[in-house]
């Protein structure tokens, strides 16, 4: 439910432009996010929480260099980007949230609203994370690939929760 919600608020963000979304705008959705849970079936109870882990996101990815990055205008920009084929033999059916042509890069970029455990150090968080994702991005990265062949096409991870970007290899 929240992942849902951020990757909604982000898609808007990315369309409408960073110019459009000062920080102060943020202050105008804990309405709308409070409709939108109630919408998803969310305990009340559970609002305070849910809305506080959606705004930081929100605003993490606006102040911080690498959100700013994937946010930004770029070429062949686009968000919940629905691409379909085969990989190995299989078909598959996926969901890119944010892609876009940077330099002479195809970047496929996933969002992940996870955090550290208490007791876990950043390092292995995000060793934890990229590896649990690897054949996600690797899946992304071959679909790509044939979608796009005019371009070198590179994966990556950002969790805005802890503003944090990770690109991922994924071999060809």
């Amino acid at each position: 439910m929240i992942g849902t919600l951020v990757h909604l608020w982000l898609q808007v963000i990315a369309e409408e432009g960073l110019d459009d979304w000062p920080l102060a705008r943020l202050e105008t959705l804990p309405a709308i996010l409070d409709s939108q849970l109630y919408r998803q079936g969310l305990a009340r109870s559970r609002h305070n929480h849910c809305r506080s882990v959606i705004l930081t996101c929100l605003e993490n990815s606006l102040v911080c260099p690498e959100g700013q990055w994937l946010l930004a205008p770029h070429q062949q920009a686009a968000c919940e980007f629905e691409l379909n084929g085969l990989v190995a033999g299989r078909l598959v059916r996926s969901s890119i949230d944010r892609t876009f042509v940077d330099a002479q890069s195809r970047w496929v970029v996933d969002y992940k609203t996870s955090r550290p455990a208490p007791e876990e150090d950043m390092a292995a968080f995000l060793e934890r994370e990229v590896s649990r994702y690897a054949g996600q991005m690797q899946t992304y990265a071959t679909l790509m690939r044939s979608y796009d062949a005019k371009h070198s096409v590179r994966v990556g991870l950002y969790f805005p929760q802890v503003r944090t970007w990770r690109e991922v290899t994924a071999g060809d």
